[in-house]
């Protein structure tokens, strides 16, 4: 009675097993939509003047580059281009980033896996990783502010994911074009997927790896001469100078911008997936070491090379740039602990079960390490700026303002409330005709100089006398001499900022 009684539990401990592999779509779906939930319900989603600069850029004058870059391809605006409810296209915006933010491991995942399901698989648990290991500063970096790392990777990926078995010329021509739009959207991915394709095609050769590398290869040709062409004018500084000072500049950086959750969540599940291999199969971890050695030997090499780059320097070795490399270790421990799952269980069913087992787990850290980032602030400019952008809105929209002047920070999120506000007011159609005189606003200078030929112009200084005023705007905008008035009485702004109203017109 009692074997008969044990037999009819394995009968459905296998039947249990059976349904929950049959459900496997389902279950990274899940995992896939729980995570994005945590990221939109925790981490704050307000954005400075660069993220909004990509709407500006998104409803203004769509370009191939970012305004006044050579390095970072407009994708998300592109994609948004339909929505012309700013903050609606800004929230669209986010979106990409984030599923894009978390699709970033497939890149990496991709090239330890040959099975599609175990790649996916690898690619939620690195993902649950990011978000148990990253603080609130690469939490942004990764998936809110105007990173173009997620895109980059996610593009990447997918495109390994249609070259692994490609269906006819089709199937690479589709590849192949998603490894160019990587490359656009950001060059910089240069100095990580070229070093990790071309040496494994090196060291593990098959069919695959070498297409892909050569396909690799002529997609970074290609996103080294499109800037030559649409931004030609606006070439990144390329110096580097390799230093011991430099790289220890660097990894103070990431030190200060991580903890011991980014240390535990590096090392503790690629040790558990090296311990399992070696512990029961040996022979396993002697044929495939190079995969691993080849990832982590190259994330070093990504840190050293970024540390000796003059345009990091000039922008004070800021964390951002340790994103391509923190996804990487990030994979290489979600590979690792499917690795793990594979070597110890045999069965698919229980491999699925156990894999969902350890999705719960990571989710529920996840939301236990996110828990602290929230807080009660909804709107979208982020609060430094915000008081600011909404008074000069109220200005803009009271006074006909056609330009705002001003440094960076304050006039782009001034010109997207400006904006916001018009198409409340006006429509579908309004919106979009405030020029924004700051860096990156040279780009519409011909359309300023053709509005300024046509008359005066009514435009707001935040924080600029008149004169000071009237030479920004003949920089930025390349115009020639200026005639100045005054248009109505200085205001004041919050924080001890004031808007100037003048009006210009051809001396």
């Amino acid at each position: 009675m009692m074997r008969s009684f044990l037999s009819a539990g394995r009968r459905r401990a296998r039947a249990a097993l059976a349904g929950l592999d049959s459900a496997r779509p389902v279950q990274g779906v899940a995992v896939f939509a729980l995570m994005l939930l945590l990221v939109v319900c925790f981490v704050p989603l307000q954005q400075n003047g660069d993220g909004l600069l990509l709407t500006v850029m998104s409803l203004q004058k769509l370009t191939v580059f970012f305004w006044e870059q050579d390095r970072f391809g407009n994708l998300g605006p592109l994609l948004t281009a339909w929505i012309r409810d700013p903050t609606a296209n800004a929230y669209a915006q986010i979106l990409l980033r984030l599923v894009c933010g978390l699709l970033a491991p497939l890149f990496f995942c991709s090239l330890v896996f040959r099975a599609p399901s175990q790649i996916w698989r690898a690619t939620l648990l690195a993902s649950l990783l990011v978000l148990i290991a990253s603080g609130r500063w690469l939490m942004q970096e990764m998936f809110v502010e105007a990173s173009p790392y997620g895109m980059s990777f996610a593009c990447a990926g997918l495109a390994a994911m249609l070259l692994r078995a490609p269906r006819g010329t089709a199937g690479v021509v589709a590849g192949f074009a998603l490894l160019v739009v990587a490359y656009v959207v950001n060059f910089g991915l240069i100095t990580m997927a070229l070093p990790l394709v071309g040496l494994l095609a090196l060291l593990l050769p098959s069919a695959h790896r070498w297409r892909l590398a050569v396909l690799h290869g002529a997609a970074a040709a290609i996103g080294q001469l499109l800037p030559a062409i649409f931004a030609a004018d606006f070439r990144t500084p390329m110096a580097a100078k390799a230093s011991f000072e430099t790289l220890l500049r660097f990894l103070v950086s990431i030190r200060e911008g991580t903890d011991w959750h980014t240390a535990v969540a590096a090392i503790l599940p690629a040790a558990i997936g090296a311990a399992v291999v070696l512990w029961r199969r040996p022979w396993l971890a002697r044929r495939v070491w190079p995969v691993p050695a080849v990832l982590l030997g190259v994330a070093a090499l990504n840190v050293t090379a970024i540390s000796a780059s003059s345009w990091v320097a000039m922008n004070n070795f800021n964390l951002r740039y340790f994103v391509p490399a923190h996804v990487l270790l990030m994979a290489v421990g979600g590979c690792a602990l499917l690795g793990a799952v594979h070597v110890l269980l045999r069965g698919r069913a229980a491999r699925g079960a156990a894999f969902l087992a350890m999705s719960v787990v990571l989710l529920l850290t996840a939301q236990n390490r996110l828990r602290g980032l929230r807080h009660g602030d909804r709107d979208i400019v982020i609060a430094a700026e915000a008081g600011i952008a909404h008074a000069v809105a109220r200005a803009s929209v009271a006074q006909s303002l056609d330009a705002i002047v001003g440094a960076h920070w304050e006039v782009w999120p001034a010109v997207f409330m400006t904006m916001q506000y018009r198409h409340d007011i006006e429509g579908r159609g309004g919106g979009g005709d405030v020029f924004g005189v700051a860096l990156h606003g040279g780009v519409r200078a011909r359309a300023f100089g053709a509005r300024l030929a046509a008359g005066r112009m009514r435009i707001g200084c935040i924080d600029l006398a008149p004169a000071d005023c009237a030479n920004s705007v003949r920089q930025t905008m390349q115009t020639g001499p200026l005639r100045i008035a005054s248009l109505a009485p200085t205001q004041p702004l919050p924080e001890n900022h004031v808007l100037t109203l003048m009006e210009l017109s051809n001396d």
